[in-house]
């Protein structure tokens, strides 16, 4: 599966199915039923073209919602009909339509792929819109209410997107990541004065990935059964869930946000905060490599404190602070001179951003890793 394909796959994941919700003054009363109808349709379309999405033109995620937002802003609803000025919707092809999205190119791909799915163009011949058609019309016979629907969607979303909604933490909501990356979301068309703060939280950490769709908390086995992370090793995998849960344990997690991007050569990293805080600090970090090689890098401070344990354990471990190279250089008054501290009677001055890294080898490493970390980070005994 390409990265694309991925990227459209999550898009089809992140279409929530919602029965009810408040809707906005200006809509229906019926309209969130309707609502449900264009959502149950939007993901089966997304889905079909992460499958083949050069059958859609697709170079974006974005592409469906590209087309109909070019549709509804260059038609007029009549009769369950949207009839589109060709002439405006050809324009609006060239413009850019959605965050992280280009002109539409080749839509005649999207309208034949439509075609299949109940929709009815007319006049389309399979070729986009010539000179001599000044105007077509759009039906999906089977559900005559959908053109309504997809309209007044998009005439709520050209509104809201230029508005900003808080959340507690004082964050705006609709541009977390880009507001479109959360396409048919039922928010754009309900009475946010009536969403409870706690249901906006859920839905964002929905996004984010934190959650499933369904609201219940991913666990990290859920998120390493991503594609993305089908190149790691069952091992390495293993040995992730024993670090995560023995860190959970003594109260840190990677936060309220989905594994990201890394650093340099670093495909991913997984933040270990300290859970329940603002500032959240740092205690250990797993890497994941372009090539899909791990390591951990840990936070450790006080070091000399424990060194008689550091210099009577095992190779491996004294070897997270006896090494060559990585030395401070004063680069910045904001860091020098780095972690300090003595092994073996050398003493050493490394940088804060090159230190303190190893690995879990074939796991059996890992134990001892965890022995270390216990040390600097040990387990409060409960009150």
């Amino acid at each position: 599966m390409t990265a694309l394909q991925q990227e459209i796959t999550k898009l089809a994941n992140l279409i929530i199915i919602k029965p009810d919700f408040p809707i906005k003054g200006v809509l229906p009363k019926d309209y969130p039923a309707h609502f449900l109808k264009l959502c149950e349709l939007q993901k089966e379309l997304h889905t079909d073209m992460a499958k083949d999405p050069d059958a859609y033109g697709a170079k974006s995620a974005n592409r469906l919602f590209d087309f109909f937002s070019c549709l509804s802003k260059s038609g007029t609803i009549q009769n369950n009909q949207l009839v589109v000025c060709a002439e405006s919707f050809k324009k609006e092809t060239k413009r850019t339509q959605s965050y992280n999205s280009s002109p539409l190119t080749k839509y005649e791909l999207i309208i034949s792929k439509l075609i299949g799915f109940g929709f009815s163009f007319l006049p389309f011949s399979g070729k986009p819109f010539g000179k001599d058609v000044t105007e077509f019309v759009v039906e999906y016979p089977s559900y005559p209410q959908m053109l309504e629907t997809i309209k007044q969607f998009y005439d709520c979303w050209g509104v809201i997107k230029k508005e900003t909604f808080e959340l507690r933490d004082g964050k705006a909501f609709w541009n977390v990541n880009g507001f479109t990356v959360h396409m048919y979301n039922y928010m754009v068309v309900a009475d946010m004065a009536k969403i409870p703060p706690e249901e906006i939280a859920d839905l964002l950490a929905i996004y984010k990935g934190t959650k499933n769709a369904d609201g219940t908390t991913k666990t990290m086995k859920d998120i390493l059964s991503e594609e993305r992370f089908a190149p790691l090793s069952d091992l390495d995998k293993q040995c992730i869930f024993a670090f995560d849960k023995w860190m959970n344990e003594r109260g840190y997690d990677y936060g309220d946000e989905n594994i990201g991007g890394g650093y340099g050569q670093d495909k991913y990293v997984i933040e270990y905060g300290k859970s329940g805080t603002k500032s959240r600090p740092i205690a250990a970090r797993i890497m994941i490599k372009d090539d899909y090689t791990v390591y951990l890098r840990l936070t450790l401070t006080k070091i000399d404190k424990h060194m008689q344990y550091i210099e009577n354990a095992p190779a491996h471990i004294q070897n997270i602070f006896n090494f060559e190279g990585g030395d401070c250089i004063s680069c910045s008054t904001m860091c020098a001179p780095g972690k300090v501290y003595t092994i073996d009677g050398k003493k050493m001055s490394k940088c804060n951003h090159n230190v303190f890294f190893t690995s879990w080898g074939l796991g059996d490493i890992l134990p001892d890793i965890l022995e270390l970390l216990a040390r600097f980070y040990p387990q409060k005994k409960e009150k």
